[in-house]
């Protein structure tokens, strides 16, 4: 009914007059209107379109009262609110008329009526990530509609039936000049753009969220049938075809008539007769054999979208992947074959996530590692079915793939883990505390029954079969992982699972065991509030009160129960580093991704409870930064995290109290607010500081809050390297959001392209991974997408061979013919640079203490020294004009290198980068060599002559064609280069000055230097629009030169990955994605 009234009022609307439709329009909006007072006659037009209205709703409300609603919401609010505004103005592009028909044609109530048919409810993070889909549906339907009814609106206008037409028919020949013809053959390919368009965002978002819910995947397949379906309709409808036959008749003479009581011919008869018609002549009817139409059906295999669609949920999210590590680390001993090793890693999986959606179900948890808990997307039955097929698939892939004794082990192990788990519920349901070694051996039982099952997998399916006893180290390993699970859950940071959820779900962990086993006093405390918890999962689950688990937590405290649990775990991991000597030296083997699993669950670096962040003061700030205007702000609380836990709590407490954050990797930032903020809370990065090497996967994991100098002093011992800074002080962090230039980008790209995965915080608090395989989405923004859409705790960098490097600074006073031999052999450097990747090359003017000078720095990762490729920067005084001042080229460590260069930026100095990007030209470069001097000395004349410190700098970075194909890995970054634009030149234009009374002078100067290199490059047809993130201003906005394709990208990621902008709002600092205006020029 409701399809009925808005069609009336859409098409029906283009008979009228405007102010008639606009009448219409608003006696239909009041009867929409359920407060609506406004006095009618009763036989007037406006009280019966109420009354049918008001029948419609009364309804739409007894069927689905939600989304009733919300579907009377659209018509009133959303529809016809707008539907005939601005009727009276043409549109003069597809762009403007779109958005008016997609106004005035209904097609903003037209989903939420879909939804209805549907009985589909969709929240608002989903309607976001389908809408782009969803537009080029809305585009399709639109002008299919005016395809199909021109002639009908054209024979109407003519007549006098209608008063206009709203068609894009009609925009083609108003703007364009089209003959009718024509126009219609327009808007039949946009059409066909549309529905490929349509077709193209669906398959995108299928690739980038495989496990997209099965609800989405519906309402995408509902969508693309309304389209279809409003095709043929329009193609065949009465409505647009009844024009045909006004004045033709049938091939019989006899008229059709194409109403509501359509009239056919007799050849004409409906369909389903002539089919009968062929059967009869061809075989006996089912009915007419015996068999009833039910009888008839045949059998065949269901889909097991519904069946599976619990288990990939559960799959998808965010896992530390703990026995994945597991498997692969005691490989190295036992030997497993490939296949077989991949067959048992599917067995585990498949059994662990059944476990968790019962475990789930079984406690009534709400969430899981951040998100909602399977059974409540999927209900308990669903999940309880899937969960059980996950069992039996496991069976199965055991049977078809495994050993009869790997069968053996399945079954017995899953025995204990149902009796471990039994007795788990028991003491939950009957307010039982179990006595320590009862709720260990529970532990050995459901936890350590997983880990014995993975090994002995393993052992049934090795060819050598070693006589090694294992159960000591899986048994520790149990015990670990469960006790450290129960400490960790009373941290803050548990937002990802629920705070102190242990408490909400009424269960007895380590904690409580000691605490209540020890000290009887507070036995009543806890099992009074116990007592009042929902124990079934048929019962809704609400949290307890702050309150309440803040008593409770005090009563753990008073105890002594985490200090008693702590001081478990660090026996627990010293008995773990022992076991695993003994079966290093049993085997003659070392482990050490078996060390790196245990290092990744290490109690070392937890913060104790109860531990609170520590109160900023004006000393420990300032020695965190390296730029004055960075020292200056003072924040109100400065926390010290130490664990990628730890800055999830400032998430969340910044989340739900709304201060503002900053975030210190290596403070090398000279931007005032980039990483600190006034009256909010800097988050110090540098307790995440550990490089751990993975020579078998071929990566380093680095803490955010590492420095290059950090990582390079670790790995120069073992011959490696990364892609990374050329600086010792500067931040890990910082490099890699922004892109990064390296020593080795000539091989291998930008430094964040060489990231194989991204630990990060997302702003509800929880936990993940962004690679190529989780999160892929997330994982392209982050290469060069600032940060807008989380926190990287910690970065996994591909490592690479290194021996010695030769390199140094090249120095030469500053003369003309220095200038053009310099600039000349820099642009052919930039040219030449793709036959010898293993080279890179910088050059920068400075001035410093009475005089300007020239530098180059020249460096090879092979340790060659002075390859040919640099023979134009020879000590050569027939093609300088003068000798070098100074070289410093050596075979050298990559650290002694990047040291070598962090000594030219002292700390503690004022200082402001900007940067433009030109087309490698010899002539620009030496006239901007003209404007930086001429600046410099302005500034100096007007006062910088007394400051000794004084240091302003022009700094040429080549992008040359093999840098910017060597980004193209693993899918690219969204920096929008292409290498065909090469090659390229990021200059940087960075002073530095000690006083803030000098600052109006000093950026003054840069000002004008960058807007006269600007206007000179954009007048020779060499300005490139790029701006390098890592040395843009702060009021420069780097991401706005991406392209307008990578910046609605990244818009999308960080509305799917943070919809309350969490980092675009209380964390202001960086350059961010909703602050962008594209650069087009």
């Amino acid at each position: 009914m409701f399809s009925s009234v808005s069609n009336e009022d859409s098409d029906g609307g283009e008979g009228l007059s405007i102010e008639d439709a606009q009448a219409e329009n608003r006696n239909l909006y009041a009867a929409l209107n359920p407060e609506d007072i406004t006095r009618v006659t009763p036989d007037s037009r406006a009280m019966k379109t109420k009354k049918l209205v008001s029948q419609c709703i009364l309804e739409c409300i007894s069927l689905d009262r939600e989304l009733g609603l919300k579907m009377l919401a659209a018509f009133r609010d959303v529809w016809l609110a707008i539907s005939e505004r601005n009727s009276d103005k043409e549109a003069q592009t597809m762009e403007e008329y779109l958005k008016h028909r997609s106004d005035n044609g209904g097609m903003l109530v037209f989903w939420p009526m879909l939804q209805f048919s549907l009985g589909m409810s969709l929240s608002e993070a989903e309607e976001a990530l389908v809408q782009p889909i969803i537009d080029a549906a809305t585009e399709g339907l639109l002008l299919a509609n005016d395809y199909f009814s021109w002639e009908r609106e054209y024979r109407e206008l003519q007549s006098g039936q209608s008063k206009r037409i709203v068609s894009a028919v009609d925009l083609f020949i108003r703007t364009k000049g089209f003959s009718i013809d024509d126009a219609k053959d327009a808007v039949k390919q946009k059409i066909i753009e549309a529905e490929r368009s349509f077709c193209q965002r669906r398959d995108e978002l299928y690739n980038n969220h495989p496990d997209i819910s099965l609800k989405l995947r519906r309402w995408i397949d509902c969508a693309g049938l309304a389209v279809s379906g409003n095709h043929y309709w329009c193609s065949a409808c009465p409505r647009q075809n009844a024009w045909k036959d006004v004045d033709s008749a049938n091939g019989n003479g006899v008229k059709r008539k194409l109403s509501h009581g359509t009239v056919v011919s007799k050849q004409e008869a409906p369909m389903k007769k002539r089919k009968d018609s062929s059967l009869l002549d061809s075989e006996p009817s089912d009915s007419e054999s015996g068999l009833s139409e039910v009888s008839s059906y045949s059998f065949y295999k269901p889909s097991g979208l519904a069946l599976e669609a619990p288990s990939k949920y559960v799959s998808s999210m965010p896992s530390k992947g703990v026995r994945s590590t597991l498997i692969e680390a005691l490989n190295t001993w036992l030997h497993v074959p490939s296949g077989r090793i991949k067959a048992i890693m599917s067995v585990i999986n498949s059994l662990h996530n059944a476990s968790l959606i019962l475990d789930d179900l079984e406690d009534n948890s709400p969430l899981r590692r951040g998100f909602p808990s399977t059974h409540i997307l999927f209900g308990q039955a669903q999940s309880i079915n899937s969960a059980n097929f996950m069992f039996v698939r496991a069976v199965q892939d055991v049977t078809q793939n495994l050993s009869p004794a790997a069968l053996t082990a399945v079954l017995e192990e899953l025995e204990g883990l149902y009796l471990g788990q039994s007795w788990d519920l028991y003491w939950k349901h009957n307010l039982a505390c179990p006595s320590e070694s009862e709720y260990v051996n529970m532990v050995d039982h459901k936890t350590g029954g997983m880990f014995r099952m993975l090994l002995r997998l393993m052992q049934a399916e090795s060819d050598l079969t070693p006589q090694l006893d294992f159960h000591r180290l899986t048994l520790l390993f149990g015990r670990f992982f469960q006790i450290r699970d129960d400490y960790m859950n009373f941290q803050d940071y548990t937002a990802q699972k629920g705070l102190c959820e242990d408490l909400d779900e009424g269960k007895f962990s380590y904690p409580v065991v000691y605490c209540l086993e020890n000290f009887p006093e507070y036995r009543g405390h806890f099992l009074g509030v116990f007592r009042q918890r929902p124990t079934v999962a048929t019962v809704d689950a609400h949290p307890l009160s702050r309150e309440s688990k803040q008593h409770l937590t005090a009563c753990l405290k008073k105890s002594g129960a985490f200090e008693k649990t702590m001081a478990c775990l660090t026996d627990m991991e010293r008995d773990l580093e022992v076991e695993i000597d003994r079966l290093e030296q049993q085997t003659g083997e070392a482990n050490p991704m078996l060390r790196l699993c245990l290092a990744k669950l290490s109690v070392k670096g937890i913060a104790k409870i109860g531990e609170y962040p520590t109160v900023a003061n004006e000393t420990s700030v300032k020695s965190l930064f390296w730029a004055q205007q960075q020292q200056s702000v003072q924040p109100e609380c400065l926390v010290h995290v130490r664990s990628a836990e730890d800055v999830a709590v400032v998430v969340s407490t910044s989340h739900t109290t709304r201060c503002p954050f900053a975030v210190r990797g290596g403070g090398h930032s000279d931007i005032q607010g980039a990483s600190n903020i006034d009256g909010g809370i800097t988050i110090n990065m540098a307790g995440l500081r550990d490089v751990i090497l993975d020579e078998h996967e071929g990566f380093v994991g680095v803490g955010a809050g590492a420095t290059w100098g950090d990582v390079y002093s670790q790995l120069d011992q073992m011959n490696k390297t990364v892609v990374g800074g050329r600086l010792t002080g500067v931040g890990v962090g910082g490099l890699l959001l922004g892109g990064g230039l390296s020593h080795l980008s000539g091989l291998h790209g930008w430094a964040c392209d060489n990231v194989r995965g991204y630990e990060m915080v997302l702003a509800n608090g929880s936990l993940v991974i962004a690679s190529e395989s989780s999160n892929s989405d997330l994982y392209r923004a982050m290469r060069g997408g600032g940060n807008s859409f989380g926190i990287v705790t910690r970065f996994d960098l591909d490592v690479f061979q290194q021996g010695p490097m030769w390199g140094g600074l090249h120095v030469w006073p500053l003369l003309p013919s220095v200038t053009s031999a310099l600039t000349r052999g820099f642009v052919k450097f930039a040219h030449d640079a793709p036959s010898d990747p293993h080279v890179s090359l910088f050059a920068g003017l400075g001035y410093k203490q009475g005089s300007f000078a020239w530098a180059t720095g020249q460096y090879d990762s092979l340790g060659r020294v002075e390859p040919s490729i640099f023979t134009q920067f020879k000590d050569d005084v027939d093609v300088y004009g003068t000798a070098k001042l100074v070289s410093t080229a050596r075979v050298t460590s990559v650290s002694d290198l990047a040291d070598e260069l962090n000594q030219s930026e002292p700390a503690g100095m004022r200082s402001r980068f900007t940067t433009a990007t030109f087309t490698a030209d010899e002539e620009l470069l030496a006239l901007m060599v003209d404007i930086f001097v001429e600046q410099v000395q302005n500034a100096l004349h007007l006062g910088l002559h007394e400051d000794e410190r004084f240091a302003p700098m022009l700094g040429y970075q080549p992008l040359t064609q093999n840098l910017l194909k060597a980004q193209a890995t693993r899918g690219g970054n969204v920096m929008g280069l292409d290498d065909n634009e090469a090659p390229l030149v990021i200059c940087s234009f960075g002073w530095e000055w000690s006083h803030e009374s000098d600052d109006t002078t000093v950026i003054a100067g840069i000002k004008a230097v960058l807007e006269r290199s600007v206007s000179a490059a954009k007048e020779r047809g060499l300005y490139h629009p790029f701006k390098y993130m890592n040395y843009a201003a702060k009021d420069q906005d780097p991401i706005g030169s991406y392209g307008t394709k990578n910046i609605e990208f990244l818009k999308r990621v960080r509305e799917l990955y943070d919809a309350e902008g969490v980092f675009t709002t209380l964390a202001p600092g960086g350059h961010k994605i909703t602050r962008v205006t594209i650069d087009i020029e």
